[in-house]
């Protein structure tokens, strides 16, 4: 007799919120709320249609103390400090987490919160794992303009009376989905914002193309919202393909995504990034221009690096592997890489794909149509399309669908003298350059600083 598998942390935090229900019903009687409480004016929808109206990116910025995937993210910050900084980069709304056993809030961070926004025009998010219409109530009752349904932890009609008893109550919903059931579920009730949550709630794995695979079956009508692991400007270009919002929390709670004072809109700047692949000493590491550098770790690539070479690897290093997975896991379990490059299958590699980034590289005939790539595309955060003959420098042909849906980075033969090949397809968001940054077979700063120099031209 097989044995139940362990309650996942979202079924773990569902069970919890029923009890602490139960506790809200002694604390705050049911018709005293419904007398006391006064309406709101749906802030939000207005300025959802503002700013979808003038084909503007949104931003809820979030204030968050901690959470079951990172236990100090801000443990001991001012939330209204924070509702001044967001404010003042330019948020659309704020959202603020009031669960206090798993994330640390509290209703009073969203007061502080709410003092602050509410008169600048600034929206509320109340989020929180709402399954009661009691939270409602209380959303409403400590000044949210908006609450967060759930889809994983809610029914059909729970959704329905939820949604509809925050229209009366003058407050807007955002129903979070994170597979195409739970989407293809919100899309058939009419809800009308939808948030694609890129973190697994069950096991808070992130890929950032959840966002743009589920986006594809989400009418045009609707509002998406992008929602977790967004840090830099790559992110957003991969996460704002079809969203026409961002949740950001962590990273500008760590103070990672923007600096004091720059508005959020430069994250989103129309700008081409670009990928140095194969590079092999620790001074190449520092060159200026790349977004990202590869370290090829494949047995058969000439650009094999020596990783005792390297003491460590910055944020934005990949580790690019051809083929050998079983050497590709001993390596990876003793050096600590954002990013990984991937060209076979991905099943085999998700063990190594905890919390690495995965780029999944395709040189499948230079023939690229969206039934090809299956469950790759949605396991993996951003893609590469390449030549049949990776790192060789030759010039590939590439067919690509005009409707393909998903960010892409472009290889095959690219040099600083033919990047503008980026601005052929909408969805390529830059380039991957290995034998084009090379002098005498040796990266050259040189090179690397053209290229960056001709793509910024193209932004």
């Amino acid at each position: 007799m097989s044995q139940a598998s362990p309650p996942t942390v979202l079924q773990q935090i569902a069970v919890r919120k029923a009890q602490e229900v139960a506790g809200f019903y002694q604390q705050y009687p049911l018709e005293e709320l419904q007398k006391t409480v006064q309406p709101g004016t749906r802030l939000f929808a207005g300025l959802v249609a503002d700013k979808r109206a003038r084909g503007a990116h949104f931003f809820i910025t979030e204030f968050k103390r901690r959470s079951p995937s990172n236990p100090a993210i801000g443990l001991e910050a001012d939330p209204a400090q924070m509702a001044k900084q967001y404010i003042s980069h330019g948020a659309t709304a704020i959202s603020v987490l009031t669960d206090g056993a798993s994330f640390g809030g509290s209703f009073a961070d969203m007061q502080a919160v709410v003092a602050l926004a509410a008169p600048a025009g600034v929206a509320v998010l109340n989020k929180d794992f709402v399954i009661d219409p009691i939270q409602v109530y209380l959303a409403r009752k400590f000044g949210a303009d908006i609450i967060l349904l759930i889809a994983a932890i809610l029914t059909d009609a729970q959704l329905i009376q939820l949604h509809q008893l925050a229209l009366e109550l003058g407050m807007d919903t955002i129903a979070e989905v994170h597979t195409a059931a739970e989407r293809d579920r919100v899309v058939r009730l009419g809800l009308p914002v939808i948030g694609v949550n890129n973190r697994d709630l069950h096991s808070f794995r992130i890929h950032l193309n959840t966002v743009n695979v589920l986006a594809q079956g989400i009418p045009a009508d609707r509002t998406v919202i992008a929602e977790s692991g967004m840090t830099g400007a790559l992110d957003f270009a991969i996460c704002g393909a079809h969203a026409h919002g961002f949740l950001v929390g962590t990273s500008l709670m760590q103070g990672k995504a923007i600096s004091p004072g720059e508005p959020l809109t430069n994250l989103t700047k129309k700008r081409y990034f670009f990928k140095a692949c194969g590079l092999r000493r620790l001074v190449e590491l520092e060159y200026p221009g790349p977004d990202l550098v590869g370290i090829n770790l494949s047995d058969r690539s000439r650009r094999k690096a020596d990783l005792t070479a390297f003491p460590g690897f910055p944020e934005h290093a990949v580790a690019l592997f051809y083929e050998n997975e079983d050497r590709a896991e001993e390596v990876l379990s003793g050096i600590s890489f954002s990013w990984i490059q991937l060209y076979k299958p991905l099943d085999p590699m998700l063990p190594l794909a905890r919390k690495p980034r995965i780029l999944r590289a395709f040189t499948s005939l230079n023939t690229y149509g969206t039934s090809a790539f299956g469950a790759d595309v949605l396991q993996s955060d951003l893609l590469i399309l390449d030549g049949n003959q990776p790192g060789s420098g030759q010039k590939a042909t590439y067919t690509i669908p005009p409707d393909f849906p998903v960010p892409f980075l472009l290889a095959g033969g690219i040099h600083a003298g033919n990047v503008e090949i980026c601005t052929t397809h909408p969805m390529c968001i830059g380039v991957d350059v290995a034998s084009g940054i090379e002098e005498n077979n040796q990266v050259s700063a040189r090179q690397i600083l053209k290229i960056r120099e001709n793509l910024d031209k193209l932004s």
